[in-house]
């Protein structure tokens, strides 16, 4: 795995445990966002919370294009073909746009919607800890 995208909200909050993961994860991949929040609202949060050097790219909702073309266009920006990439996400709808963008989806169960629902849309992986992020991202 080369390049880890995260979903806004609902998958990124302010539990120390989430901050912990970012750090690790950003000191052995590129990571960025892909939201339908605006970039500077996003961009406001992670200075709040001491994490802007974390991600190296944020396309929110002011950046035009679907999620699955904003993913296909961090892929072409870091050169990275989609089997080394992975979108982290609490919704079905995303799921699918990771499907569609040819990348792997890890499913994260502390966001918008539940397991059962989320289950529905066949993630690569689905977890419910913060924790388990690094090793599923790992073995994914």
């Amino acid at each position: 795995m080369k390049l880890v995208i995260f979903d806004f909200d609902g998958v990124l909050n302010t539990s120390p445990e989430i901050k912990k993961v970012l750090i690790e994860l950003h000191s052995k991949y590129t990571l960025a966002i892909v939201s339908s929040t605006s970039t500077r609202s996003i961009q406001n949060y992670l200075e709040e919370e001491k994490l802007a050097g974390v991600f190296s790219d944020i396309a929110g909702a002011d950046v035009y294009g679907s999620k699955t073309s904003k993913i296909k266009a961090l892929l072409g920006k870091y050169k990275v073909v989609p089997g080394e990439a992975v979108y982290i996400t609490d919704t079905v709808g995303d799921i699918l746009e990771a499907q569609e963008g040819e990348v792997k989806s890890i499913a994260i169960t502390w966001g918008y919607q539940d397991e059962q629902t989320l289950l529905k849309a066949k993630p690569d992986k689905i977890i419910s800890n913060p924790e388990d992020l690094i090793n599923a991202i790992e073995t994914i």
